[in-house]
């Protein structure tokens, strides 16, 4: 076909379309997904029984904080409005902001923080520090509850926003209320995304979607703290516990994080694919060079392994010795 047919096709389908033929219909933009593989599998979803980087990691999705740590390592203001400190240093009042919601669509209240940082103080390490100073946590009101200590704690206000495990994550009082060595069965939160429980699949993937009530703060995110808006609309983590598989089919296993809906990836994963077959080919190239036969090069020393984390440095210098020794 030439270009006057092409011409005279297109001329054909516009007078089609304007003696009344359907148009074509356009699809509706899909939502918005984000594909993600974790580092492990997420076998229980309870960010204060355990200390799991990977719980920690979710759980950030649900929960939130009363204040957050930004950049600078300065805790700043999230869940709470404002503060309300003595000078003597021995005593926080805390006003959670007003229109915060749980993903079951229950206000946020004072009470509610009181039980969180109850069961949230006897498993941290900084928690059981304010736990030994507490004289008194209370809830003073339905938007106010009351901290006093015993003596001053200059770390407080960073215990309660840190992000290292077990994090002080606000939960509904109910819930809150589970003993403290006991997994809790429900996972509700205040956070931007609400857990799909019925989809969670133990050892193959978890399902996050975005809670339309969520209402973040009116600031620029900064690390922890910040308004925290979210760009998708359902995030799909799929557990890969073969690391073999993770490896050799890191593309086919969806190993890298794509919006769909948005701008896509490659389909391999720009970790373990590609910089880690660069780091091998560099390495054979450098032995073919120095003609090193049965002489171990160590990926470390060549250029392109630079950044690599070790893992991948030491998988690189076995395949070249087995090369090498092929040869």
């Amino acid at each position: 076909m030439n270009r006057r047919g092409v011409l005279k096709g297109a001329a054909a389908l516009a007078a089609g379309a304007a003696g009344g033929l359907p148009a074509p219909a356009i699809a509706q933009a899909s939502e918005r997904v984000l594909r993600f593989v974790p580092q492990a599998n997420l076998v229980n979803f309870d960010p204060i029984w355990g200390t799991q980087a990977v719980v920690r990691t979710a759980s950030m999705l649900v929960w939130d904080t009363i204040d957050g740590i930004d950049n600078t390592f300065t805790p700043r203001w999230q869940m709470v409005e404002f503060e309300e400190g003595c000078t003597d240093g021995l005593s926080s009042t805390f006003h959670p902001r007003p229109g915060l919601r749980w993903h079951d669509g229950e206000l946020v209240l004072a009470r509610d923080c009181v039980a969180s940082l109850e069961r949230w103080i006897v498993r941290d390490g900084m928690g059981q520090m304010t736990r030994a100073l507490r004289q008194e946590l209370v809830a003073v009101d339905a938007r106010t509850f009351r901290l006093r200590l015993s003596a001053p704690h200059p770390k407080l206000l960073f215990a309660l926003g840190k992000n290292n495990t077990p994090i002080a994550f606000m939960m509904p009082e109910r819930i809150a209320e589970t003993a403290p060595f006991q997994q809790i069965t429900e996972f509700v939160g205040s956070g931007p995304m609400r857990f799909n429980r019925p989809e969670w699949v133990p050892g193959a993937c978890a399902i996050w979607s975005r809670f339309e009530q969520d209402v973040p703060r009116d600031e620029p995110p900064n690390w922890l703290a910040g308004g925290k808006r979210m760009l998708v609309d359902r995030i799909e983590w799929l557990v890969q516990p073969d690391q073999a598989t993770v490896l050799t089919h890191g593309g086919q296993a969806a190993n890298h994080a794509s919006a769909v809906g948005g701008t896509s990836s490659s389909p391999g994963s720009p970790v373990r694919t590609a910089p880690t077959r660069r780091a091998i080919l560099g390495c054979v190239r450098t032995a073919k060079r120095r003609g090193s036969a049965g002489r171990t090069i160590r990926p470390s020393s060549v250029g392109a392994t630079s950044g690599l984390p070790p893992a991948t440095r030491r998988k690189g210098a076995l395949r070249v010795r087995r090369s090498v020794a092929r040869r």
